[in-house]
């Protein structure tokens, strides 16, 4: 379990406005123990504590998308990951993206994500696995050319 040593921390976590930048730490070492623990409400709560210390903190992001999608709440881990993604471009972020939009059914931007990330990892086979999976399981979705079917 996390500590900081910080004999004012129970005033800091009644009164977020006390919070510094250097607190973001100690909330995402606990928010991490949670999600380990598959306690992901608190998790997402200690995650979205070190957001408020520091709304730059990708690693924070990324724990609060994880945490959203494992509570399928898909739209609020979209949200996050397009957060961080306006901040850093990861090809990980990418394929989170892409798992997210999965579930909310919007393969083509799914896809789009995926494609963005295999540009920034080409040699990602994860990547690359996800996007064959993707368009075969979605195969009605994904238009394709048929040069003669009209024909026949």
């Amino acid at each position: 379990m996390a500590t900081t040593g910080d004999p004012d921390l129970a005033k800091k976590i009644v009164d977020p406005s006390n919070l510094k930048k250097e607190d973001a730490l100690f909330y995402k070492d606990l928010a991490d123990d949670l999600y380990k623990s598959e306690n992901y409400e608190h998790a997402l709560s200690n995650y979205q504590l070190a957001l408020k210390c520091d709304p730059a903190d990708l690693v924070a992001m990324y724990g609060q998308a994880a945490s959203c999608y494992m509570l399928n709440d898909y739209e609020k881990a979209y949200e996050s990951l397009k957060a961080s993604l306006a901040l850093e471009k990861k090809a990980v972020s990418y394929y989170n993206q892409a798992l997210v939009l999965n579930e909310l059914h919007q393969w083509d931007q799914a896809l789009e994500s995926l494609y963005a990330g295999l540009a920034l990892e080409p040699s990602s086979q994860t990547i690359f696995c996800e996007l064959l999976s993707m368009r075969i399981s979605h195969e009605s979705h994904v238009p394709y050319f048929r040069p003669y079917s009209s024909i026949l």
